[in-house]
């Protein structure tokens, strides 16, 4: 015999469970117009049936505790309201909703379950601080028509849409764990899926709504959209074509429908098979070996005395390319003592990362003069420890220009040279080679 608990208002009506609700299995919670349930600081088990799913009807979960609805049965709700701060709820159990998920306070953990919203339900008061989330497989879906519609957001789940074309019914999930870009780095934590029943159309528009919270590691003005047309197997980086950082939203225009998250632009499949630097007569030999440039703008030396502050020696443009590729940097401008080196690798949009670092240790008893910037293209510092002549001749050897440094810092001006190896020759502190861009 099934059994049944009917909650029923004329007037108004509420139930306040400070202990667990519990709905056994065979047994239905019904919920007529308006009634209203409070679960305070308490869990939702249903194993039957929560049907609460007619106007007005409401489940609130409140208090100042953590809270589950969990169980194996079927849950309606028309009106789901959250007023827990500063804590959240964890959906174990799928459910359905026919009105409102109210986030007065606090959040839900979807976890790996979904909430069904039917085709006129919404979130409503979502914010930073009161918002669904995940880190796992859970989503918000919703279904409707779409035709020739603009600016409409469906549920309130942020893919806001603008087309001139009957879509039919289209299917829309919000999920938020993090999606594998290029096999590497993942997006921000939010992606949407959107999935119309006519998608053979191409000149829809997108406007992607996220929080702040969800970014993650990611810059938020450096954002672009990333499409995958085999759920979430692939992406690709489709640009944007606007980005509101103070809204929250990034527009793309002229598109496709499929599943759509936001990602900094610099993330790169680049790999770096190797990195190492050798003292090689007073030189400094950068080599390394890459494979995968895609988007790479350039590499950067970097030297450091202390192994902590690091400061620009010379830079390398990257080949871009799918093959292995080898680099060689020399730095002629060495240091006596100890120095640190290392990679800066940097992409189009100028994000970077670094390699590892190797120690050199240069030792040697007589001062020996540097230059910097090198390979230069204007002008070149000297550090020259004492007062004396110099002589700079080109790779054959033929002399191009002489003077006297001065002991500490001096400028030499080589904007008009010809581009290539030129050698500096001094009198007690031995000579230097420098590249000419």
């Amino acid at each position: 015999m099934k059994r049944f608990l009917i909650l029923t208002t004329f007037f108004a009506f509420a139930a306040v469970c400070k202990a667990q609700l519990i709905v056994q299995s065979g047994a239905t919670l019904f919920g007529n117009t308006n009634a209203v349930i409070t679960v305070q600081n308490a869990n939702v088990i249903n194993n039957g049936t929560i049907d609460m799913g007619n106007v007005g009807a409401a489940l609130r979960l409140n208090g100042n505790t953590s809270a589950t609805i969990s169980g194996t049965g079927t849950t309606t709700i028309n009106l789901l309201e959250i007023d827990k701060p500063a804590t959240n709820i964890t959906i174990l159990q799928s459910i359905n909703v026919n009105g409102q998920v109210n986030f007065i306070n606090g959040q839900i953990n979807l976890d790996k379950k979904v909430i069904y919203l039917t085709s006129n339900a919404s979130l409503v008061n979502e914010t930073e601080n009161n918002r669904a989330f995940t880190t796992d497989t859970g989503y918000i879906q919703i279904s409707n028509t779409i035709n020739n519609q603009n600016n409409l957001n469906l549920g309130n789940l942020g893919a806001i849409i603008s087309t001139p074309n009957n879509l039919g019914v289209v299917t829309i999930r919000r999920g938020h764990k993090p999606q594998i870009l290029q096999g590497v780095t993942t997006g921000i934590n939010r992606y949407y899926d959107v999935y119309p029943t006519n998608n053979s159309f191409t000149n829809n528009n997108l406007v992607f709504n996220y929080f702040d919270a969800e970014l993650g590691i990611h810059t938020e003005g450096g954002l672009n959209l990333y499409k995958s047309a085999d759920t979430g197997v692939t992406f690709s980086n489709q640009t944007r074509d606007g980005i509101n950082t103070s809204q929250n939203l990034i527009t793309k225009n002229n598109i496709g429908f499929s599943r759509w998250t936001a990602a900094n632009s610099a993330i790169l499949p680049l790999k770096l098979l190797s990195y190492d630097a050798k003292l090689i007569n007073n030189t400094v030999i950068n080599k390394w070996q890459t494979t995968n440039e895609v988007n790479v703008n350039r590499y950067e030396v970097e030297r450091s005395s202390t192994g902590i502050g690091f400061g620009y020696v010379g830079n390398t443009i990257a080949k871009n390319n799918n093959l292995t590729n080898n680099y060689t940097f020399t730095d002629y401008a060495t240091m006596p003592g100890i120095s640190y080196y290392r990679l800066k690798m940097i992409d189009n949009n100028g994000t970077f990362s670094y390699s590892n670092i190797v120690k050199i240790n240069i030792e040697t008893n007589t001062p020996k003069i540097n230059a910097w910037p090198n390979p230069t293209t204007n002008y070149l510092t000297i550090y020259s420890p004492t007062t004396q002549k110099f002589v700079v001749y080109d790779i054959g050897g033929k002399q191009v220009h002489n003077g006297i440094f001065i002991a500490g810092y001096n400028t030499l001006s080589v904007k008009s040279w010809a581009a290539g190896v030129y050698i500096i020759s001094t009198n007690t502190n031995g000579t230097i080679r420098f590249v000419k861009d």
